[in-house]
């Protein structure tokens, strides 16, 4: 790949360096994109982090009024910038490690500020949060905070920039709404011990007959609690929520073959990966309290394997 400064080369490889050490089954997963796709990838996943990390590196209970109307401030300063590269297709000045490729990658792909500003919206959430009531809500979070990634990846995995069917930009969307509700399902002891949040629906958590009081125990002695009729209810209410990011995942299959060549693996693979989070959580008797399930390298290796296997079989169809 050809850099056009030593700062935009330092800048690409600043954002490589997050996703590899951030996100691991992602990071596999689209490293099989030609070497300009793929730092590109980089450079989207770093704006996402950035912003995330933004939100998630304060105590939002205890957030002073001064230190939220930072945050909302610095969110806001980001999407006018985002917004002008659109309308103005030029450089913008921001003072990030990774902006000087983000910038870059948008300008090349002539990519849409929509699903960044979507994505900077669900950190404002995240900033003010409230308990998600319903599945509805918890799919219109997850459309911000991730289906919008699946949005702004796009362009970069298509032939025609910006020549896209509205089937491709939901089939993307869709897949980041499956990933968000993995991640919520990988990570109810992490979201609640250290952020003291809680994504499961309340509905959900009604209708299995649990509260919040119950989650916490389970967070506290996973041991003692496993064979108890409450943890049963939570074994089904987080099979139920698999059965909605199924439908999610399962909505980009019938697409994969129109996006770019080189970039159907990555993509489908992606998917499966992420999916295979799920199993990994089944694996440890649904522990997602006291550890964080991981998928290992072996075995995204066969799914890489797998799903190569599936796209030739396609393209020889």
């Amino acid at each position: 790949m050809k850099y056009k400064s030593e700062e935009l080369k330092t800048s690409y490889f600043y954002a490589e360096k997050i996703m590899h050490e951030k996100a691991v089954s992602f990071y596999q997963a689209f490293s099989k994109l030609s070497e300009n796709r793929f730092y590109s990838v980089c450079a989207v996943y770093a704006f996402c982090r950035y912003v995330d990390d933004l939100v998630d590196g304060f105590d939002n209970d205890n957030l002073k009024p001064k230190e939220k109307e930072n945050v909302l401030k610095e969110l806001q300063d980001i999407e006018d910038c985002i917004q002008k590269l659109e309308k103005e297709n030029k450089k913008q000045n921001l003072d990030y490690p990774w902006w000087l490729s983000f910038e870059d990658t948008f300008l090349t792909f002539r990519m849409k500020a929509e699903p960044f500003c979507w994505q900077i919206q669900g950190q404002r959430c995240d900033l003010d949060f409230k308990e998600i009531q319903t599945i509805e809500e918890l799919i219109e979070y997850s459309k911000l905070v991730a289906g919008s990634v699946g949005y702004m990846l796009l362009p970069i995995l298509v032939n025609e920039t910006n020549n896209w069917d509205i089937n491709l930009v939901n089939a993307c969307v869709n897949l980041g709404i499956g990933m968000q509700i993995t991640n919520i399902l990988r990570d109810v002891g992490e979201d609640l011990t250290k952020r003291n949040r809680v994504y499961l629906p309340q509905e959900l958590l009604k209708n299995y007959q649990l509260g919040i009081e119950d989650l916490r125990r389970f967070c506290n002695n996973f041991t003692l609690y496993y064979e108890t009729t409450s943890f049963k209810h939570f074994i089904n209410l987080w099979e139920e929520l698999t059965t909605v990011s199924k439908k999610y995942y399962e909505s980009l299959e019938p697409y994969i073959m129109d996006f770019e060549k080189t970039c159907r693996l990555p993509l489908a693979a992606a998917s499966k990966i992420y999916q295979s989070i799920e199993q990994a959580v089944r694996d440890e008797r649904y522990d997602c309290f006291t550890k964080r399930c991981y998928t290992n390298k072996k075995l995204r290796n066969a799914i890489l394997v797998q799903v190569l296997n599936t796209l030739n079989n396609k393209t020889r169809g």
